[in-house]
């Protein structure tokens, strides 16, 4: 069976929908438990919305939300990943890329051969890109316009949770 990724997005998709797989299994129900992670990836809607997955806990008071991306990987000693700020629709009009698009609380960026991802609150994510005056540092990657994080930048530690399998 095609992934809804892997069908809207080719190769691209594929290893998005794997990614989030490993999440889930590797990451989410071990450390949550099955009872305490909801699974999107089949729902248009959500998925529309940029959500792929809903955690809790029982101290908890409401579920979060997460978007995972397959975009952590090692670069010359360093962990980095990108942000997709704006992206050409299939129409060819400039759109709000998943960074300024996603309603998920939370970001995971994986790195399948790492067996690690990074994570963090979009809300506060946006706001120090904003402070920074990075959203003006964009580069253009096949049409996409994405900002490189470097994840051991200083500006950005408070924010960053670290998982390891």
């Amino acid at each position: 069976m095609v992934s809804q990724l892997e069908e809207k997005f080719g190769i691209m998709g594929k290893k998005g929908y794997q990614g989030e797989r490993d999440v889930f299994d590797e990451f989410l129900i071990p450390f949550y438990g099955k009872n305490s992670v909801k699974d999107h990836t089949r729902d248009r809607n959500k998925q529309t919305q940029g959500i792929d997955f809903s955690i809790t806990k029982p101290d908890w008071k409401r579920w979060y939300t997460l978007d995972v991306k397959s975009n952590l990987v090692k670069f010359g000693g360093d962990w980095i990943f990108w942000l997709e700020v704006e992206s050409f629709s299939k129409f060819g009009n400039l759109k709000p890329g998943w960074f300024r698009h996603s309603k998920a609380d939370r970001i995971y960026h994986y790195c399948r051969g790492g067996k690690c991802c990074v994570y963090y609150d979009l809300n506060q994510m946006q706001q120090r890109i904003d402070e920074l005056g990075l959203i003006n540092r964009v580069v253009e990657v096949n049409n996409d316009y994405l900002i490189k994080i470097y994840a051991n930048d200083s500006r950005f530690q408070d924010l960053f949770q670290w998982l390891y399998i």
